[in-house]
């Protein structure tokens, strides 16, 4: 006769056994929608960077980029012989409209633009799976003014799969040899920080760290464009998906996303191990923003961000309480909300403003939100708050009349960019996703709705680019 405790056993063998196969059905199912691998989400080049390389100098870095691109024009060409039809939207495709190779100035790669009697350098670090171009149009504001140094980081520009396994170490060391590189250049000079996303993320850390150390801060002042000072709860899990996919050899698992490679600047498809890369950089510098006394934190060089309150990538709140709620009246947070032009304002699933905590009479940091003048105008003013003053400055802008509001993306490009940007660019042949929106039935178009749709420029980057050149050294607007 069976026991109560065998009974139970039974029962929880039988609990398990069917949640073993409910979860491998699903895990079945979940795979055999995933759409398939492509070449360059399988191979990878063998000259990347990495902090096992033990490189001592920026020069080295660059060499071994070189080699890496090299590498990728012989996969380029590989594959471009490989197909039966051409494929004019492939960035891998030799001659194809997203072909990079096609502009004259090669924006996956790094670049150093030096200049002799220049007062101060930039360095530029871009976000992930994103390339230099993402900080072009600021880039090529300062060109001349300014010894400028626009680095590639380590996983990218090249094909998606080396995301598969690069690590945070791999992007801080390339980071810190730019870094060298130009404080040796410019012999004392000031370096001033501009950082988009995960570059932002990457060089808080780096001063964080020097903080720590008691050591002199690398930067004079510093700029982050939608910086990645928090992510979303979900990113905490996403490990776990590369993890199941390694225990049972499924390749497709360490995926998030797989798309199409039309885009010459910017990955399509997005490794799971770039999510965790971010989310490590974002919880050590938590960690060490906790760690540091105010006396410490009162050293790290002034920050100016740039961030959109409604942002799909990155948390606006966690810039607000992890970061800026615990710095000085030196550092300035510039708030883009929403167009809340009333006919769009009634759409909308929630107000994104209204979820934002502020302590505005406890918090000494700047504040600034562009924001309509009124619900029903779609022209912006800057209103400004430091403490209990409060200004309005008017601004010569407006929203455009379709778009409700920018994106993760959007900010750190002007509408005249010829990628990204929505106005025409005279004999200009390459693909310009800033302007292509097409209407029509669902899952008929390759590129999916949500690509199509997202925000890609800044209606108010020239307010953008005009308040970073007076944060960098008080230099006057480009």
């Amino acid at each position: 006769m069976m026991t109560r405790l065998q009974a139970l056993l039974l029962v929880v063998v039988a609990v398990l056994l069917t949640s073993g196969l409910l979860l491998a059905l699903g895990l079945y199912l979940y795979v055999t929608q995933m759409p398939r691998l492509a070449p360059w989400h399988t191979q990878t080049l063998s000259v990347e960077f990495s902090q096992q390389r033990h490189l001592k100098h920026f020069d080295d870095y660059l060499q071994l980029e070189q080699q890496l691109f090299n590498q990728l024009d012989d996969f380029s060409a590989n594959f471009s012989q490989s197909v039966s039809q051409p494929q004019d939207y492939n960035r891998y495709y030799q001659g194809s409209f997203s072909d990079p190779k096609q502009w004259p100035q090669q924006w996956n790669q790094s670049y150093y633009w030096p200049v002799a009697e220049a007062e101060f350098g930039i360095l530029l670090v871009h976000g992930m799976s994103d390339s230099p171009y993402a900080l072009s149009n600021i880039a090529n504001a300062f060109k001349g003014k300014a010894s400028v140094l626009g680095l590639r980081l380590p996983g990218h520009g090249t094909l998606p799969s080396a995301l598969v396994n690069t690590q945070a170490d791999d992007l801080l060391a390339a980071t810190t040899l730019a870094i060298h590189h130009l404080r040796q250049e410019l012999k004392g000079k000031p370096i001033y920080f501009i950082g988009f996303s995960t570059g932002a993320a990457i060089g808080l850390n780096l001063e964080l760290k020097q903080l720590q150390r008691g050591a002199s801060p690398y930067f004079e002042r510093m700029v982050f464009i939608s910086p990645a000072i928090g992510l979303t709860p979900l990113s905490e899990l996403a490990k776990w998906q590369t993890r199941i996919g390694q225990w049972f050899g499924i390749e497709l698992l360490a995926w998030n996303s797989i798309k199409q490679e039309y885009d010459p600047y910017r990955y399509g498809s997005f490794a799971i191990n770039a999510a965790d890369t971010v989310l490590q950089l974002v919880n050590e510098n938590r960690r060490l923003l906790a760690q540091l006394t105010t006396e410490q934190l009162a050293k790290l060089p002034a920050i100016q961000a740039f961030q959109s309150i409604s942002d799909n990538t990155v948390s606006t709140q966690a810039i607000i309480t992890d970061l800026f709620q615990r710095l000085g009246s030196q550092h300035q947070l510039v708030l883009f909300d929403i167009n809340r032009v009333i006919e769009q304002f009634q759409l909308l699933k929630r107000d994104p403003r209204s979820a934002l905590v502020y302590r505005p009479h406890q918090d000494s940091y700047q504040l600034t939100v562009i924001e309509n003048v009124t619900k029903d105008s779609p022209k912006v003013q800057a209103y400004h708050r430091h403490g209990p003053h409060t200004a309005i400055e008017a601004l010569d802008m407006t929203w455009p009349n379709n778009v409700y509001s920018l994106s993760h993306i959007a900010l750190p490009f002007a509408a005249t960019d010829p990628v990204y940007g929505n106005e025409l660019v005279a004999g200009y042949e390459q693909i310009a996703l800033g302007r292509f929106y097409a209407k029509g039935e669902a899952g008929v178009h390759t590129i999916n709705a949500t690509d199509m749709l997202r925000q890609k420029w800044n209606p108010f980057f020239d307010y953008m680019l005009r308040q970073t050149a007076e944060h960098v050294s008080g230099a006057p607007a480009p």
